[in-house]
Order: C-alpha cells, then sequence, then structure tokens
C-alpha cells in the first residue's frame, strides 16, 4: 500500500520531470534542426518569423502522402491534414510549439474519430470471384454425391468441381443439383 502511494504521489513528479527535461529538450533539438537544414538552403529564419517552417511543414505534406501512398493503411493521411494545419498555423505567424501542438491535436483527433469509419467504409467492398456468378446455377452430377464418404463430382460451365451435399442427402450420378454456395474448392449443392 506504502509503495502505491509513493507512486501516486511521485507520478506526476515523474511526468512533470520528463516533460522538462525530455520532451523540452527534443522539441528543442528539432526546432534547431530545422534552423540548420533550413539555413543550409539560405532560407530566410532570422526575425522571429519563420519562413523557412512553411517550407517544412509542406515537405511534411508531401512525406506523408508519399508514405501513404505506399502503405495504404490510412493511417499517414491524417497526418497530412495534421500538417496542412500545422502550415496554416505557421502562415498565422504563430510559435514552433502552438505549430507542432496543432499538427499533433488535429492528427491524433481526426486517426482516432476518423480512421475505424473509415476502414468499414473500405471493408465493405468485398472482393467477388467469377467462381460467385455459379451461385444458384444447376450443376451436373458426375460421380455421386456422398458426404459420409467424401465422394462427389459436378460438371459446370465445362469445369468439373468437387461437389458436398448441402443436407447430407446422396444425390446420384446423372441427377441436376442447385449450387447453394461455395466453401474453398467445394461447391454445396442442394438436390433439385
Amino acid at each position: 500500500m506504502f509503495y502505491v502511494s509513493v507512486c501516486l504521489f511521485f507520478l506526476p513528479c515523474h511526468c512533470y520531470i520528463w516533460y522538462t527535461f525530455c520532451a523540452r529538450s527534443v522539441i528543442t533539438y528539432c526546432k534547431k534542426l530545422c534552423i540548420v537544414i533550413l539555413s543550409k538552403y539560405k532560407i530566410n529564419v532570422g526575425g522571429g518569423k519563420m519562413l523557412g517552417m512553411e517550407i517544412l511543414w509542406l515537405a511534411g505534406i508531401v512525406a506523408f502522402i508519399i508514405l501513404e501512398a505506399v502503405t495504404y493503411q490510412l493511417i499517414s493521411i491524417w497526418f497530412v491534414i495534421g500538417a496542412i494545419g500545422g502550415l496554416i498555423a505557421a502562415m498565422c505567424g504563430v510559435d514552433f510549439y502552438v505549430q507542432m501542438a496543432v499538427f499533433l491535436a488535429i492528427s491524433i483527433l481526426l486517426l482516432i474519430l476518423l480512421r475505424p469509419v473509415s476502414m468499414k467504409l473500405i471493408k465493405k467492398q468485398d472482393f467477388k470471384s467469377n467462381a460467385d456468378s455459379l451461385i444458384g446455377k444447376s450443376i451436373l452430377v458426375t460421380q455421386e454425391v456422398n458426404n459420409i464418404k467424401g465422394t462427389g463430382q459436378g460438371k459446370v460451365n465445362g469445369m468439373v468441381w468437387t461437389v458436398r451435399s448441402e443436407t447430407d442427402e446422396t444425390i446420384a450420378a446423372g441427377e441436376l443439383a442447385e449450387i447453394k454456395r461455395i466453401e474453398g474448392v467445394k461447391l454445396i449443392v442442394k438436390k433439385q
């Protein structure tokens, strides 16, 4: 119990210390790295107004678009929209930290709220093969269909298929059956 109390007391302190020393250091390092990269290409970054940040956000937009095109997982697209928010914030002349906050807030919010909906919309498009067109058609049984023995073949559209009965009834060779569904490479049929 004492250990839990100590952890609950020190956890906020630990988070604050991490933010103060680590997160600020990382953000400051990224900002300095951006300034070095932008000054290397002779882009104006002086006077408190970072013209180069707009270019950096545009580069981020392009990079996220390319990443989304390569992976197609609907993750990077939300960062594209977040980078557009960061670009708009940079054009308004706000501080780098505010730009990053806008970028992260928009990206994470869209990722959490819209990705599940968009994935459902994409997955609704079922892939249908040519074999699906056989459902509902008649098939000529060429070998007795017996589920217990595991036998049965039929011919439809000039192709021979392995056939199983839907109701476990035996269907004699030469009879017609209706195709109800496809399971793997087997047609499930019902006697007509």
